[in-house]
């Protein structure tokens, strides 16, 4: 990640969909591509032709060379890849399964979303459903300075302060941070869509409103289907296997069946599903959606006799996997939702009948009405907040310390209490304002530490003091439903009290407020440990424990003594249970990560035995395997891993990707390698060249649903 500081990143770089739209979002905040990119770019790895060249060079000057090549061999090799599962929790508390590609499979879908982007943009614009959609290559940039942006941020007063605004031009040494490689039309989340005129609109004209869901969409998904979609079910069968080659000597496909192929080798050349998790998935599900809805809306219109979209009597939206039907007449419902079935069986699709629910006019959805509400709420805490803060900290003030410490706990219980009541008026769970709130008060910590810029030690205390309350609150959330949302907002919150704490310098409120905010998260950290409240039974252990992952990634920032040992780190992963196939891939990089922060090393035995058990990895699941790869690669580059392990790890590297060892048959040649991987290091930040709150920022700023 060295030089990310002052790298520009343009539109015409091939990996640049790499940086944000071909991993999913559920990862842990220390764990990014930005260094991935910045290392296949420094080592010219920017296609496949590119690839195969460096691949095949067999004499090697220095380890910039060697490196290509061993990288070139690893993106190059192989005929399929396994992709890492991760158990994902829904704001309805349900396990979702989303998955970490590989990095060849990244690297491939990079490549494939530049080369491919006008044809993308083409197929997602052919149908008038879609409440969201690619519409054209991004060119918005997010400039950081330390952990704020240009872009005002929305907090708890989001509905009174719109977000927008365009990134100056910057100089050299300043942060611009792309945004995603597609811009897009429509609403960011479906809430909106319930809130808007248009909805209105169609409220007064249509009197009855059917909502379908399509059943396990992307895992349900015939690869083969997509070539269908592009060119026709007929016309894909008959030239399945016929293909050209260009004259660059390549072989080309169509499009349709390059989506097919670039996601079966993702997926383990799996032709049912496609993987779940990466923005490439949803664009490339997309050009799916947009064919069945451009078929419903022709077989409707020929039931119906409509001649046009003018005098229809019924109107579709979709947003991802889920139709909102409105019609004038039941019969018409019955029509359209017959039609939308009997074309996804033609994709091999199928509706959700569990979810298939019917409403008449007023259309009051838990993203209607409770939606509203919770704007209500968190427009009314945001300017109680803001009041909060023009309490007096000074010497003399009228309100003292305490009356100060009682108005927060009162603002904090408030909320909760608010969120509950109008929760139970609605008679639905928490899910909806688990999915609102903590976004908010992750905006709002930011806000409250953007004020405290250049302020006194005192105003920086206070300001703690109430980004503790800010804490509780997302904490009170993250135990009911222990969301990836939910976790980031209270690791992102923790690093801001954090901050505002080494602000506040020696004050003496301060030893109490550390005190306090590590005895909490100890609290949240054991009950995720436990999974009280997660998917399965007690005890059973998601895979990735991703919500885990980013607490203890926070924690590390705390400083002495309140502070944990690696081997307590690695008793709450447990990682002690099992040894390592590629599936502990996050779990390990978390006690590597807390460990470098902390202690500067992995210290005993226990840590150093399990990470060698990596190496044992590459010989028996193989560099296939997405956790394995990435293990290997940011271990290598992982400075309190000590230099005898990670010697061998470079070996057994070498060996699983056929490389020749004779560059490196020196212990000061492998030194050398080893030296360069630390420069540059790949998923894992370790040289801290981006703070930790400065990439939760960048989390928040990047992220699109």
């Amino acid at each position: 990640m060295a030089g990310e500081s002052a790298r520009a990143y343009r539109n015409s770089d091939s990996l640049r969909g790499l940086i944000h739209d071909t991993a999913p979002d559920e990862l842990p905040l220390f764990v990014s591509n930005f260094g991935t990119h910045a290392n296949l770019v420094r080592l010219g790895l920017d296609s496949f032709v590119r690839a195969e060249e460096l691949s095949n060079q067999r004499v090697h000057s220095n380890p910039h060379e060697w490196i290509g090549s061993l990288v070139g061999r690893l993106l190059c090799g192989g005929k399929y890849e396994i992709p890492m599962g991760i158990d994902a929790v829904t704001s309805e508390g349900k396990r979702r399964s989303v998955s970490l590609p590989h990095i060849r499979s990244q690297w491939r879908f990079a490549e494939f979303l530049h080369r491919n982007s006008n044809k993308l943009l083409y197929y997602c614009s052919v149908s008038p459903c879609s409440l969201r959609a690619p519409n054209g290559i991004a060119r918005d940039a997010v400039q950081l300075a330390g952990t704020t942006t240009v872009r005002e941020c929305r907090g708890l007063r989001g509905a009174a302060e719109a977000e927008g605004g365009q990134a100056p031009d910057i100089g050299e040494g300043q942060a611009l941070w792309p945004k995603r490689m597609f811009s897009y039309r429509g609403v960011k989340r479906l809430h909106r869509f319930f809130d808007s005129q248009e909805f209105i609109s169609l409220e007064e004209e249509f009197p009855l409103l059917e909502l379908l869901d399509v059943q396990s969409a992307f895992e349900s998904i015939y690869t083969h289907a997509l070539s269908w979609a592009t060119r026709g079910k007929v016309h894909a069968k008959t030239y399945a296997s016929r293909d050209r080659r260009s004259l660059r000597g390549q072989w080309e496909h169509a499009f349709g069946d390059e989506c097919d192929r670039v996601m079966q080798m993702a997926n383990w050349n799996e032709t049912n599903g496609i993987l779940v998790g990466p923005e490439t998935s949803r664009i490339v599900a997309e050009v799916l959606f947009q064919r069945v809805d451009v078929e419903v809306l022709a077989v409707v219109d020929q039931r119906l006799g409509c001649t046009g979209p003018d005098n229809r009597p019924y109107a579709v939206y979709r947003y991802v996997d889920d139709y909102f039907v409105f019609a004038r007449k039941s019969i018409d419902l019955d029509i359209v939702r017959e039609s939308i079935a009997k074309v996804l069986a033609r994709y091999r699709l199928r509706l959700n009948q569990a979810k298939t629910r019917r409403l008449e006019r007023p259309f009051v959805t838990e993203h209607g009405g409770l939606s509203h509400e919770l704007s209500k709420i968190i427009d009314a805490a945001g300017e109680q907040f803001e009041r909060l803060g023009e309490l007096g900290c000074e010497a003399g003030a009228s309100v003292g310390a305490t009356e100060r410490v009682k108005a927060v706990g009162r603002w904090r219980r408030t909320l909760v209490s608010e969120i509950r009541a109008a929760c139970k008026r609605h008679d639905a769970g928490v899910a909806l304002a688990v999915s609102r709130v903590p976004g908010a008060l992750r905006s709002d910590a930011f806000r409250l530490l953007k004020r405290m810029e250049g302020r006194s030690a005192e105003h920086s205390a206070w300001a703690a003091e109430r980004g503790v309350a800010l804490l509780d609150v997302c904490a009170y959330l993250l135990s009911i439903k222990p969301t990836e949302a939910c976790a980031v907002a209270f690791s992102t919150v923790l690093l801001v009290c954090l901050k505002l704490l080494r602000q506040a310098g020696g004050m003496p409120s301060c030893y109490r407020q550390y005190e306090r905010l590590f005895e909490r998260c100890m609290e949240v950290a054991t009950r995720l440990a436990l999974n009280e409240n997660g998917v399965g039974g007690p005890g059973e252990r998601p895979r990735g424990q991703v919500a885990l992952c980013n607490v203890l990634g926070a924690m590390a920032e705390f400083p002495s003594p309140w502070t944990l040992t690696v081997d307590e780190v690695y008793g709450i992963l447990g990682l002690g249970d099992a040894r390592f196939d590629g599936g502990q891939y996050l779990e390990l990089m978390t006690v590597l990560f807390y460990a470098h922060r902390a202690e500067g090393t992995v210290g005993g035995q226990t840590v150093e035995g399990y990470v060698a058990q990596v190496e044992d990895a590459v010989e028996e699941v193989g560099l296939s395997h997405a956790g394995v790869a990435n293990a290997v690669l940011d271990i290598l580059g992982c400075p309190a891993v000590s230099r005898r392990v990670r010697r061998s790890l470079l070996k057994a590297l070498a060996s699983g990707c056929d490389m020749s060892k004779d560059f490196i048959r020196t212990g000061a040649n492998q030194d050398r390698v080893l030296g360069e991987w630390e420069r540059h290091p790949w998923f894992v930040d370790w040289r801290s060249e981006v703070p930790l709150l400065a990439q939760a920022r960048r989390r928040a700023v990047t992220r699109l649903y």
